[in-house]
Formats: structure tokens, C-alpha cells, sequence
């Protein structure tokens, strides 16, 4: 699946649909554009010995006139200025003939490769004891699906009667590597949006095997890719962010499946995160990782339980609530196979809510176990844990973990929460909405209220 070349190598991905007319002036352009890098003085880049062209446009064939004669004079030209020992192209038909000729990076990356319903195509594939168990896979993430669609807003004071959508109020949080002692009042370079980041990781294949050639790891000190653990006070959206990221990887498998398969509820669920993803400029997930979502207490409770029925596993957890939502048996053989075969999503919410009085090292030490698995099994796990500040003390260890901080909200992002929540609530109260979201923004501009305006509990409050 890789090739270990002496020296760097370097990409170029040029994205546009399959169907559209090749503008091979444009391409020309951009990939001038990425060689006059290495050749800059100013740039001072390592220039690679193998530079490889990806494109997922059908390059013309045409002796001497064709794109890809063109291509590869233009490379040629600057053969001897990076001093490279050879090109490559791969264009669309070159891609599709490596993934015919090599099945096993079709297996590896099915989770980004597979047209159509991805959960049929694969599972045919995987030999599974349970001959239904796509089926059972689907119905579990559309019942999940449906559990998750509505925020909760108890906590600032909404009766669990009063149902929002999440879809229709979600924003992305902004985090930083440590604690913000002065965190900003407007957006600045020491916040990034997490949601964004993890979303990026989860591109990537994260399994053990290829750590070594992960980009996001630049040293060994780093935290293996794809592991993350983030940390908030109450109200800041720690349990939002985690079951809205596995909204949008339900989201992304099943998309794919027929629409007469999916329940009309999830339908709307889904035509909602669309909507959602679009208002923001956002696509979503390409790699359809398969999310699963451990309450850390319901996990603890679970270990701590004298009943012979009992998981004494994550996977064995995970296994038993699959059962129980679906009403269906789930093998844990199956289950094995399936996340030794396919990309994962796994959320570990809620340390915090495991005291240390109680068994949270027993909880701590699963999870240590799932881990062996995971390396034994070259699983593709991108990983999520929660935590208040409080009480935690690097439970997940910051040389395995990469760790982000919630911080303040700045003013602007304080309000497009605030509007999104008014129009989700008051919607069909135009003149009640107006009047809540200019309230709000005289409130935004008051130094005073303005500090009260810094997470989304206290949004939803005001």
C-alpha cells in the first residue's frame, strides 16, 4: 500500500467532477504553481526525488497535444532544477486500474472508495457468521440517529419536553493545545474550531501500520494520529460535539443506502445535516468511519455489574448495546471482523462522570485493553474522549493523546449560535425571534452581559 522512497515525495490532489470538461491550461497552472515551490529560493523547500501527480480527471491520451503529454513535459522541464529521480501520473483510469489490480487497498480504503451503499457492498465482502448483519448495522445507526437529533437544553432551564433540533443550532467549538488563562473576545490564531480538525484526522487511514507515514505526526514526541481527548467546564458543549460528530458520520453511510430503506424520520434527520453542512460550507465526512458512542458511566456501571450477562469488554459493551437498541444478537466474532475490516468512529464520553472514588480505573484499564486489540487487529480507530478539567489529571496519557481545551466564545460565534437557536425555537414567530436576536445583540456589544454570552449554556440561558 506505500513505497518507502528515499528522500521526500510529494501529492498534488486536483479536485472537480468526474463529468466536467478538463481544462488542461488550468491544471497546467496549478501544478506550475506547486513546482515553482521547491525550485523558490525564498521557500527553501526539501525537494522531492519522486513527485507523483493525482488527479481524478480522465487526462486525454492525444501523442504530443494531449493533457498528459503535457504533463509530463512540464515535468521533464523541471527534472534537472529538482534534481528528481522520476515522475508519475496518475490520472482517473490509473487510480481505477490500481484499485482492480490490487484488492487490497480496495479493502483498506472501502471506507472512502465505495460507490453506493457502502454498508451492503463491504459486508459482502467480509464473510460475516451473521449473514443479515449489514441490516442490523444499519437499523443500529438509524436508531441511533434518531436518539441524537435533539439537543439537550435542561441544564439552562427548557423542560425535556421542548425538543430542538441539533442539526438546525450546532456550531462548531473553538479549542486550544493549552488553557487560555486571557482568552480572546473575537476569533484569533490561538483558537482553532475542533470539530474541523477531527474531521481532518478522520480522513486519514489510522491504523497502526501506517503511523509511520501519517503527515498529521511530524515526531515521535507527537500523539499517534487520530487520537484526541477534549476538555470543557459544564455548558460549554463537550456531550454536544461528540453526539453531533457521530450525527455526521451516520450521516455520511446512510446517505448512501436507498431511500426506501431509511425510516422517514431519518430522512429528515439527514436532509436537516445537509442542510447544516451547507449553511456552513462544510461537506460530510469522506471517509465513512462507522461512530459508536460509550457513556463512560454507563460503561462503569456495566463493569461494576454481578450479572452474568454482563460486558466485561469495550467490545463486548459495545456488542451488548448494539443488541439492545436493535433488538437483534450481535456476535462479538462479528463484531471483531467488522472493526478489523472498516474505519471507526469510537467517543469515550464522560470521564469526569466516573469518579475516582468509584471504578474508574477499571473503566481506564478497558480501555487500555481495547487498545491492545486495536494494534493487534491493525484496526482503524479515530478516537474521541470527553472530560471536565476538573478531577482530570492526564487519565489519558498526553503522549497518546492529543489534547484540546475549550475556550470562551468569541462575540461572533456567541451569536450565530444565538440566532440559529432563536430561529430553531421562534421560527414561526417572526416578530419573537427578531425581537429575542436584537436583544441578544445589544447584549453582545455591553461589556458587562458580553461576559455572560461565553459558552452555549449560558447563550441558551440568556
Amino acid at each position: 500500500r506505500h513505497t518507502r522512497l528515499q528522500g521526500d515525495w510529494s501529492s498534488d490532489v486536483c479536485s472537480s467532477d468526474l463529468g466536467s470538461q478538463l481544462d488542461a491550461k488550468w491544471i497546467l497552472s496549478q501544478l506550475t504553481k506547486e513546482l515553482r515551490k521547491f525550485v523558490s529560493k525564498g521557500r527553501r523547500l526539501r525537494k522531492p526525488d519522486y513527485y507523483i501527480f493525482c488527479t481524478n480527471l480522465v487526462l486525454t491520451a492525444a501523442q504530443g497535444s494531449g493533457s498528459k503529454d503535457r504533463v509530463y513535459q512540464l515535468l521533464e522541464s523541471y527534472r534537472k532544477r529538482l534534481d528528481a529521480k522520476g515522475f508519475a501520473i496518475w490520472d482517473n483510469d490509473q487510480i481505477r486500474a490500481f484499485l482492480d489490480a490490487y484488492p487490497s487497498i480496495r479493502d483498506c480504503y472501502g471506507a472512502w472508495i465505495t460507490p453506493g451503499d457502502v454498508l451492503t457492498k463491504l459486508a459482502q465482502t467480509m464473510g460475516f457468521v451473521r449473514p443479515d448483519f449489514e441490516r442490523v448495522m444499519s437499523t443500529f445507526l438509524q436508531k441511533e440517529m434518531l436518539a441524537d437529533q435533539y439537543v439537550n437544553l435542561e441544564q439552562a432551564g427548557h423542560s425535556a419536553d421542548e425538543r430542538t433540533s441539533m442539526a438546525r443550532v450546532f456550531i462548531d467549538l473553538p479549542v486550544a493545545p493549552q488553557p487560555l488563562l486571557n482568552p480572546p473576545e473575537e476569533e484569533s490564531g490561538r483558537t482553532v474550531a475542533f470539530i474541523e480538525g477531527v474531521l481532518q484526522a478522520g480522513e486519514q487511514r489510522l491504523a497502526p501500520s501506517e503511523a509511520e507515514f501519517s503527515p498529521s505526526r511530524p515526531s515521535e514526541s507527537e500523539p499517534p494520529p487520530g487520537r484526541f481527548v477534549l476538555i470543557g467546564g459544564p455548558g460549554q458543549g463537550k456531550t454536544t460535539v461528540s453526539q453531533f460528530l457521530c450525527q455526521l458520520y451516520r450521516a455520511s453511510i446512510l446517505s448512501t443506502r436507498e431511500t426506501s430503506s431509511l425510516a422517514p424520520e431519518v430522512r429528515q434527520i439527514l436532509a436537516a445535516i445537509e442542510s447544516h453542512c451547507k449553511a456552513d460550507k462544510t461537506q460530510l465526512p469522506g471517509c465513512r468511519r462507522f461512530p459508536v458512542r460509550v457513556v463512560l458511566n454507563h460503561f462503569a456501571h456495566e463493569l461494576d455489574s454481578s450479572s452474568s450477562g454482563s460486558a466485561r469488554s469495550v467490545l463486548g459493551y459495545i456488542a451488548k448495546r448494539i443488541r439492545t437498541r436493535t433488538d437483534q444478537d450481535v456476535l462479538v466474532e462479528d463484531l471483531r471482523t467488522w472493526f478489523q475490516r472498516y474505519p471507526w468512529l469510537l467517543i469515550l464520553d464522560g470521564l469526569d462522570e466516573v469518579p475516582a472514588s468509584s471504578n474508574r480505573d477499571d473503566v481506564l484499564s478497558a480501555i487500555q485493553e481495547f487498545w491492545i486489540d486495536a494494534t493487534e487487529s491493525n484496526a482503524d480507530i479515530l478516537v474521541l474522549a470527553t472530560t471536565r478539567p476538573q478531577g482530570y489529571e492526564a487519565d489519558f496519557s498526553p503522549g497518546l493523546y492529543c489534547h484540546r481545551y475549550l475556550t470562551p466564545l468569541p462575540t461572533k460565534r456567541a451569536m450565530i449560535y444565538a440566532k440559529r437557536l432563536a430561529s430553531a425555537r421562534y421560527g414561526n414567530d417572526k416578530d419573537r425571534e427578531q425581537r429575542i436576536v436584537s436583544r441578544l445583540e445589544r447584549a453582545s456589544r455591553n461589556l458587562s452581559t458580553a461576559r455572560l454570552m461565553r459558552s452555549p449554556l449560558q447563550v441558551t440561558i440568556m
